[in-house]
């Protein structure tokens, strides 16, 4: 028997870097499918808080990888009043019925400079899915 015999959902989890706010956009990949299975959430949380500003933002961008194509499925614009408080977790990307995912599938996650930028702290993703095994 090996792992995706198993029944039920996993958790595998990430941290990604900080970005300082004058670097370029930056796309990292945080998880790769270990074989055939549904995305069910990818939520993530700062150890610090983050606060929006008017101008000068960043963008968390998150989407999945098959074979070369990319394809963004979620993001969160730190503008104005949009803030995260510390140890606080927000799902992403949470695909009613999850997504299926072949074999060597990814999800990325896209730090994305708009202007000056913004600092963004490390985060920690954590990716829940599913073998779609009932029984």
């Amino acid at each position: 028997m090996n792992e995706k015999d198993l029944i039920g959902a996993r958790r595998d989890t990430v941290v990604s870097p900080p970005h300082a706010a004058a670097t370029a956009t930056e796309k990292y990949t945080i998880w790769e499918a270990p074989y055939a299975c549904r995305l069910m959430k990818v939520i993530y949380e700062s150890a610090v808080a983050i606060t929006g500003v008017a101008t000068n933002y960043t963008n968390v961008n998150c989407g999945t990888v098959a074979g070369t194509t990319a394809t963004e499925k979620s993001n969160r614009d730190y503008l104005n009043a949009t803030n995260e408080a510390a140890y606080t977790p927000r799902a992403h990307y949470a695909p009613a019925g999850g997504q299926a995912l072949a074999a060597g599938d990814r999800v990325y996650v896209e730090i994305e400079k708009v202007g000056s930028g913004l600092d963004i702290p490390a985060l920690r993703w954590t990716v829940e899915y599913d073998t779609g095994l009932t029984s």
